[in-house]
């Protein structure tokens, strides 16, 4: 993590600024051509975590996907289910708890990449604590007042 201030006026905008670039980016190499992403995140703690809705272009307002960047994997859930930023939180914190359970035990992934098999212990023990982190968030029911 840079030792940039975040508190800092401009700083802030700028990392969002590089995580939506990131999204777009990831969106495009998953095979989302059209995909609508807002200027700011839904939800973020910066520099370590922004959660993205993406905007379906059949129905108008209507969050199509959530993806998530910072210091994490950047990694995209569907939307049902997830109707809001704190279930898609739930939902990542869940996806990636499963997977680190994998990656650590050496199981084949076929619907993840993460890193080489060489690096699995060390990858999933972080996926691991990212994953607890994300459950965490969700769990504070202090940083979700806002959302009624």
């Amino acid at each position: 993590m840079s030792s940039d201030n975040y508190e800092t006026p401009g700083t802030g905008s700028s990392w969002i600024k590089d995580e939506r670039n990131k999204v777009i980016q990831y969106l495009n190499e998953k095979g989302f051509s059209s995909s609508d992403v807002p200027g700011e995140p839904a939800w973020f703690v910066a520099p370590l975590l922004a959660i993205w809705p993406v905007l379906s272009l059949e129905n108008p307002g209507a969050v199509a996907c959530w993806v998530i960047s910072g210091d994490a994997p950047t990694d995209h859930i569907a939307s049902d289910g997830a109707s809001e930023v704190k279930e898609a939180l739930s939902a990542f914190s869940k996806r990636w708890l499963e997977l680190s359970e994998r990656v650590l035990s050496g199981a084949p992934l076929s619907d993840a990449q993460i890193g080489s098999p060489d690096q699995w212990p060390e990858l999933g023990e972080l996926l691991f604590r990212r994953a607890n982190l994300l459950a965490e968030f969700a769990a504070a029911d202090e940083l979700w007042k806002w959302q009624g």
